[in-house]
């Protein structure tokens, strides 16, 4: 379900999809395929200590992401995972949902996910996901990018 809040727009044209500098992968890991991504660690003479060297990226959003709605989120995944007593998983190969559609559905499933938002909110959320999903259902990649350039 993680696709829909950070990357709520349609997936880019085929040139631009999943390859492997994309973030594809539900992981943490260092390698450019995961979702969140911790880059090394330098060491050697002159580097900094490893604590200021840390970094994490979150690798989702797209431009057509609220900002705000991705970092609430993100916040609360975090969480959960902290209160839970869940590590992060380091060696998952499992995708990404390919398209919104199939995210939509993911979050339409997820008790969780849907238990963080305020109803009003994920209602509309969804209401509007909708009418984009079905605005777009005929159109190409190139025409949908074309219209989301336009919007944003």
């Amino acid at each position: 379900p993680a696709r829909p809040l950070p990357a709520p727009g349609p997936p880019p044209p085929p040139p631009l999809t999943r390859h492997p500098g994309s973030p594809s992968l539900r992981r943490v890991a260092g390698d450019r395929e995961a979702a969140i991504r911790l880059p090394g660690i330098g060491t050697g003479p002159g580097m900094a200590d490893a604590a200021a060297q840390f970094n994490l990226e979150f690798r989702l959003p797209d431009a057509a992401a609220c900002p705000h709605l991705v970092l609430a989120i993100l916040v609360r995944a975090g969480l959960e995972g902290i209160l839970d007593g869940r590590e992060p998983v380091a060696g998952g190969e499992g995708g990404l949902p390919a398209s919104l559609e199939e995210a939509m559905a993911a979050l339409g499933t997820d008790a969780s996910v849907r238990s963080w938002l305020p109803a009003e909110l994920l209602s509309t959320y969804e209401a509007l996901k909708t009418a984009e999903m079905a605005h777009l259902r005929e159109r190409t990649p190139l025409e949908a990018c074309a219209e989301y350039l336009d919007i944003y």
